[in-house]
């Protein structure tokens, strides 16, 4: 067994620690056998732990995510150069982001190869951009997909869909009478309404439905995997449950409400995204012009 603490402190001798640790920047060194033989104050003192909790432990990095723990040792020399996004669950169980810098170095007085892990917290940046992703994507009185993100979203979807040969549809779906509902009570209470009709109906559809508000009262959905007429049987039984639902506000009053859906199918209607909504619109337009509350096919 290496005594990794006698190993550091003869190492620390000969290396110049403060030439090299920044103040902001975590340091781990690590040996041939990718084990930590030296943990800057900076990670020691910010996740809490003690020195000899970290030196002798094995380095690792999975699926973007740091790992340190005690493993059969193994040559480090399989991990090339690199800078990439990593993520750590603490000891305290808090999850931090790191810009992870690995590079290796020389040993002038005992010719050895060692390696140098840089962690810089970006914790707060990721926060920062993923918050700033959702409010690019999503709708901020519903919390669902906006235009743009259903556009972005549904690019995976359909390549995925082509190659598999699965049908898939596009429905724009309308709420009725929803300007009524406005103008009698209030914006307070149609924005009270569009939310629990926006949590209710995705709620109703499969995990791997797409559901977005494109605005006003007018929302779609893609949904994949579908054979034949089914596509409006779901429909038919979606719509049903949307109408039996009662929606409240103030917890006073009490609405029930109708939708009408125009639907467009892949490759029947349409062999891309533009062309399917387009479709799925005229069939919305004919469904509400027919009085609404329907299911409506592009025909």
């Amino acid at each position: 067994m290496l005594n990794y603490n006698k190993i550091t402190q003869e190492r620390n001798k000969s290396i110049p620690l403060n030439l090299i640790l920044d103040e902001a920047v975590s340091l781990l060194l690590i040996d041939i056998y990718g084990k930590v033989s030296y943990a800057s104050s900076y990670f020691i003192e910010n996740y809490h732990y003690e020195y000899n909790e970290i030196v002798g432990l094995a380095f690792d990095i999975r699926k973007k995510q740091l790992i340190l723990g005690i493993t059969d040792s193994f040559s480090v020399k399989r991990y090339k150069c690199f800078k990439k996004e990593v993520f750590f669950i603490t000891k305290t169980k808090q999850k931090v982001f790191f810009i992870a810098n690995f590079v290796e170095f020389k040993q002038d007085f005992n010719k050895e190869h060692h390696y140098c892990l840089t962690l810089t917290e970006v914790t707060r940046l990721i926060f920062k951009r993923n918050k700033l992703f959702f409010q690019v994507h999503h709708d901020p009185l519903t919390k669902l997909l906006n235009r743009y993100g259903f556009y972005e979203s549904s690019k995976m979807k359909i390549k995925l869909a082509k190659h598999n040969a699965l049908e898939y549809c596009i429905a724009i779906i309308d709420i009725d009478n929803f300007k009524k509902i406005n103008d009698t009570f209030g914006h307070l209470c149609g924005d009270s309404l569009l939310k629990q009709f926006s949590k209710y109906a995705k709620e109703s559809l499969p995990n791997d439905a797409l559901f977005a508000r494109l605005g006003g009262d007018e929302f779609v959905l893609m949904i994949s995997g579908f054979m034949g007429q089914s596509f409006e049987l779901f429909f038919l039984n979606f719509i049903d449950r949307l109408r039996r639902y009662s929606y409240h506000y103030l917890g006073k009053k009490t609405f029930n409400i109708n939708v009408s859906i125009g639907i467009a199918q892949y490759p029947l209607d349409g062999n891309n995204l533009s062309l399917l909504l387009k479709n799925a619109d005229i069939a919305l337009y004919k469904a509400k012009k027919e009085g609404g509350n329907k299911v409506q096919k592009f025909i």
